[in-house]
């Protein structure tokens, strides 16, 4: 297939014109539970996140043991403002099995310790792309790794102790860079 651009920035009285191939490729969606100790569980479909895979997800790492009851380990999960986070069906089952969510308002990434693990996750991948692989080895790759990464560093960058505390005066101009300890 060839690709016609004709929308965009472009020279003024010109109509930007692209040529090239388009191809899609696989989708790939990742689910990712994080812990102070690392990535605590990966999930990967090959279209979208919708309820049901979602809940099967969540169910499945339940049911593993590694999650234990309030107030044990991984029983607090911060969870951003998606649909199918806010599920009332969902929402209720964690609470039924110990867990206690807690939703983030909109546009409040830097809430969110996962975001910046992501932000190592995708940088490592570029690295790793130039030299070999395909994507989904690349991904397989960094995620094994970051299951041994310790994140308490992210936790607090981002306003949580791991003794369960919200420090509200956290700076949040941070980088990415802080959080893994690279320059």
């Amino acid at each position: 297939l060839l690709m016609f651009r004709k929308r965009g920035w472009f020279l003024q009285n010109k109509r930007p014109f692209f040529r090239g191939l388009f191809t899609k490729s696989a989708r790939i969606s990742v689910l990712t539970f994080l812990g102070v100790n690392g990535i605590v569980e990966n999930y990967q479909t090959f279209r979208t996140f919708d309820r049901k895979i979602f809940f099967d997800c969540v169910v499945s790492l339940l049911d593993k043991g590694v999650v234990q009851k309030f107030p044990g380990r991984c029983s607090v999960w911060i969870l951003d403002g998606a649909s199918i986070h806010l599920d009332s069906n969902i929402v209720e089952y964690l609470y039924s099995r110990g867990i206690y969510p807690i939703f983030l308002t909109a546009y409040c990434p830097f809430l969110n310790p996962i975001e910046i693990v992501f932000g190592i996750v995708k940088r490592r991948c570029r690295i790793l792309y130039k030299t070999s692989g395909t994507e989904l080895m690349i991904l397989l790759k960094v995620m094994t790794e970051m299951s041994y990464f310790d994140a308490t560093k992210n936790f607090n960058l981002c306003g949580y102790s791991c003794f369960g505390y919200f420090n509200p005066h956290t700076n949040y101009d941070h980088f990415i860079t802080e959080a893994d300890g690279s320059n």
